[in-house]
């Protein structure tokens, strides 16, 4: 087996070359083929950078919009960015006072006309919120009459209301 030697000051500059190579190959590829995500430290790219890509909305919530692209939450609900879907019957993200913040309707709104408004009898909706999140139900404390007395046979049923669970009862004698 024979083993070439080279002379000391070229084995120094071969050697000298190979460590350049090895840290612009390093440097290039993000340091020894790791990959990092951008943590705002001195390694990141500069903030006038410019990459290609996409850029970040930069709408806050409450802004108006017209698509969730608009907006840094990627949610526009109601024509404002919305800091989520807000798709439940009675949530809003335009409440005053807090909007693009998904909370309950105010009572008595109706958002979305997401309520259906039924008939009293059916002990149902009225069409609007509750305040608390859903939709406002008919209710014997507002005097809301559902069944009518009745006699069948020996048995009397009076005057039917609604209870807060949508329930029509009457008592039976």
């Amino acid at each position: 087996m024979a083993v070439a030697f080279a002379p000391r000051t070229a084995r120094s500059t071969l050697l000298a070359g190979v460590v350049v190579l090895a840290l612009a190959v390093a440097g290039a590829c993000g340091g020894g083929g790791e990959s990092r995500k951008p943590d705002g430290s001195a390694k990141d790219a500069p903030a006038n950078f410019d990459t290609g890509g996409v850029d970040k909305p930069s709408k806050p919530l409450g802004n108006s919009c017209t698509t969730g692209s608009e907006c840094s939450s990627g949610q526009c609900v109601e024509g404002v960015c919305c800091n989520e879907a807000c798709d439940q019957a009675c949530f809003t993200c335009k409440n005053p006072g807090t909007e693009g913040m998904c909370m309950p309707a105010f009572q008595g709104t109706d958002p979305g006309d997401r309520c259906m408004a039924q008939d009293p009898t059916s002990c149902g909706t009225t069409g609007v919120c509750d305040g608390t999140g859903a939709c406002e139900r008919f209710s014997g404390n507002a005097g809301v009459v559902c069944s009518t007395e009745k006699c069948v046979g020996f048995m009397r049923t009076t005057t039917g209301t609604c209870d807060s669970a949508g329930t029509c009862s009457g008592a039976t004698t």
